[in-house]
């Protein structure tokens, strides 16, 4: 809660841009949401009680591990390709990218069924 209170003053403060303020409120947002560290599980799975990760299976022992920078990835291409100016959604995209990279694992797409299993 505390990191929105400072994303409004710094708002309030400086008078940002709305690409910005929307990499921030996407950075913020997802780092709050995010598991804290590698391996570990999601807040937001803790919160309700789901499992927000998304694993789709490729094989008896492999799975296609679709990251949140992958999903925003793809909704900020999108985006772009259908010429939207939607500054908001772009800089929520790009925060929220910016901030799974920061994962040890963010380049890890396909992993091993077993470990997966744990998470």
């Amino acid at each position: 809660m505390l990191h929105i209170i400072y994303l409004l003053i710094l708002a309030l403060l400086f008078k940002l841009n709305p690409y910005i303020l929307s990499i921030l409120v996407g950075y913020l947002l997802f780092e709050i949401c995010s598991a804290p560290a590698t391996g570990l599980k999601n807040r937001v799975d803790e919160i309700f009680g789901i499992n927000a990760s998304i694993k789709i299976p490729i094989g008896e022992h492999k799975y296609l591990h679709l990251h949140h920078w992958i999903i925003l990835s793809t909704i900020l291409a999108l985006t772009l390709i259908h010429d939207s100016n939607n500054k908001f959604l772009i800089g929520f995209c790009i925060g929220g990218i910016i901030q799974g990279f920061r994962y040890d694992d963010w380049n890890k797409i396909v992993v091993d069924g077993k470990k997966m299993m744990n998470n």
